[in-house]
């Protein structure tokens, strides 16, 4: 059987959607209790992550990721603290990133399995992640900074995209 009838087929990211996926329900669970204009948005977010990953609508999938970060800003606008926004930060971006590569790997790949590559990525960037949140935070609990938590998660945002557009 060599799996041409289409039972057996793999389509690749399937990997990068789960996580997408995941993070976007973690984001959710972090900041969705706060506020329920955060709720709303990450819910929202969720549901289109959901939609445009199973779809292959990448602007879905987009409007979803937006409003995961909405979420974030919304429950920062409620008064959230620092240790909810920014892993909530994180798994955001986490959540976008993983989405979009969904897409890309769909569109380079044609077949074939790429589960333990992408595996590895997922957990490289979650390691990375978590290593950037735990630093930030450090920074921003043991420097005497003055800054309000959601000054700090934009600051955060405003790094990554930054690292984001020099990647390409």
């Amino acid at each position: 059987m060599n799996g041409s009838d289409g039972r057996h087929t793999h389509r690749p990211g399937r990997v990068f959607a789960t996580a997408a996926l995941l993070f976007g329900a973690i984001t959710a669970a972090v900041v969705g209790p706060t506020s329920p204009v955060a709720l709303g948005a990450v819910l929202l977010g969720v549901l289109g992550l959901a939609i445009g990953l199973t779809r292959f609508d990448r602007r879905v999938a987009a409007v979803g990721a937006v409003a995961l970060f909405g979420g974030v800003l919304a429950a920062g606008a409620a008064g959230s603290g620092v240790e909810r926004l920014l892993p909530a930060t994180g798994t955001a971006l986490l959540a976008w990133e993983f989405g979009a590569d969904v897409f890309d790997a769909r569109s380079e790949l044609h077949g074939g399995t790429s589960d333990r590559v992408e595996t590895l990525r997922v957990a490289v960037g979650a390691a990375v992640g978590a290593v950037v949140v735990s630093v930030v935070y450090a920074c921003y609990r043991f420097l005497a900074l003055d800054a309000s938590p959601l000054g700090v998660v934009l600051l955060f945002v405003a790094v990554v995209m930054l690292t984001l557009a020099l990647r390409e």
